[in-house]
């Protein structure tokens, strides 16, 4: 068991005038069986935004039913990062009576051999508030070692097949965000509607995690 993490005044807010605001979006998966009450979800920066101990805390503002929830979180950082390969990954400490049991998400990638992490990658894409949105898709649970989990597998559970179902749903999620930007008919949300859209293909349509970006991000993979 453990204490949740503090957020450090390094990451709490970037002051100075030349920042952006980058704004996490993702689904928790309902494997999590998260209490939004009691329960705390982080996402957790490697370098140069933090060390792997660093956290920028994700709250729960939407109940997507048997999906999970909609989580989010936001920070603000210099402008220096942008074009940098980051890697981070989301992690969920769970509320027990001695604390708090922190599990970190599951990413799949196909023949990943030790630990794989997510990749922020900023680009001059910002709206013209100075916002970069991250737009993630399932945060997955760690699989389960017990016999459902091996009952699964004997009566032909689809890893793949649920994964990419998890990112469609996400996505129809994301998008939904987006189109919502449309209900005030304006120039500048016009313009920030298709910003959101570049923003959401550059991160849907690049890889998922850092190890995919290889000699690109050198050797930014952490520890977690």
């Amino acid at each position: 068991m453990t204490h949740p993490p503090q957020i450090p005044q390094s990451l709490q807010q970037e002051t100075s005038t030349d920042s952006i605001t980058v704004c996490f979006h993702a689904i928790l998966s309902k494997d999590f069986k998260l209490d939004p009450q009691n329960d705390l979800v982080f996402m957790v920066p490697g370098p140069p935004l933090g060390n792997w101990n660093d956290v920028i805390k994700m709250e729960a503002t939407k109940h997507l039913g048997e999906h999970g929830y909609l989580v989010q979180g936001q920070i603000r950082i210099s402008r220096m990062i942008v074009g940098v390969p980051i890697p981070y990954k989301y992690a969920v400490y769970k509320a027990r009576e001695a604390g708090h049991e922190r599990q970190y998400e599951h990413i799949y990638k196909m023949d990943a051999k030790g630990i794989v992490n997510r990749c922020l990658q900023v680009m001059n894409l910002q709206t013209q508030q100075g916002e970069w949105h991250q737009y993630d898709d399932i945060i997955w649970a760690e699989p389960g070692r017990g016999v459902m989990t091996r009952l699964r597998s004997f009566i032909g559970f689809n890893e793949g097949r649920d994964i990419a179902r998890g990112r469609h749903l996400a996505g129809k999620v994301m998008l939904e965000m987006i189109f919502d930007l449309l209900r005030s008919w304006s120039a500048v949300n016009v313009e920030n509607f298709l910003i959101h859209l570049d923003q959401f293909f550059a991160v849907n349509c690049s890889s998922l995690s850092l190890k995919e970006i290889g000699e690109q991000c050198g050797n930014l993979l952490g520890t977690a």
